[in-house]
């Protein structure tokens, strides 16, 4: 399956005399960046290698150290969402992935479908009571919640994701998590309301 993770798998905009483990140290100190570029096809099965594929990078790049894990959960969703929603699982559309990240500084991704676009301000706020049982807008949702900054170009097509080192701690997933907890203690209750009592 990795094989299909194809196109440039690294780009490294180092100084062309940093040879050494100390001079590329030094340069990425200095504020140069790194980018991994590929892309992948339209089946679910080659999402999470290509989540491994940039986790690895950037735990390696030691970017965010301690938050690789809330941009895998946030890019996973992101591929997710190009994959299932914007090519609609054809194989022949593939999903382009572009990660740039700065060492102790930040990590930004962009995700770029060939599908019709949406309009994300049209997606219905999973948090709220009417819609914790929707399938729709957790993924957009769980992408805010892990990262410092989401948003969208090209009509829907392309979503831009930024981890920043020393962002703060995100609240909105508790909040989700909390509110769907709720949610489910109600629906539990009104159950047992509308049940019929036990007669012998």
């Amino acid at each position: 399956m990795n094989n299909h993770l194809t196109g440039t798998l690294e780009l490294t905009h180092l100084p062309s005399d940093a040879k050494t483990d100390e001079a590329k140290a030094a340069a990425r100190a200095s504020g140069v960046f790194l980018e991994t570029a590929f892309q992948i096809p339209s089946h679910t099965d080659f999402i999470a290698p290509a989540v491994d594929k940039i986790v690895r990078r950037i735990r390696k790049a030691q970017c965010v150290p301690g938050k690789e894990s809330d941009i895998a959960m946030a890019l996973f969703e992101a591929l997710a969402n190009a994959v299932i929603h914007g090519n609609h699982r054809d194989v022949t559309k593939p999903v382009q992935i572009l990660c740039r990240y700065e060492p102790r500084q930040c990590v930004s991704i962009i995700v770029t479908d060939e599908g019709a676009g949406f309009d994300p301000g049209g997606v219905p706020d999973p948090t709220r009571s009417e819609n914790i049982a929707a399938d729709h807008g957790r993924g957009i949702f769980m992408m805010r919640a892990f990262m410092d900054d989401v948003w969208y170009e090209k009509g829907g097509r392309e979503v831009h994701l930024l981890k920043k080192c020393d962002g703060p701690v995100q609240t909105l997933l508790k909040s989700y998590v909390a509110r769907a907890a709720n949610y489910a203690r109600a629906r539990r209750a009104r159950r047992r309301r509308m049940r019929p009592p036990f007669t012998k």
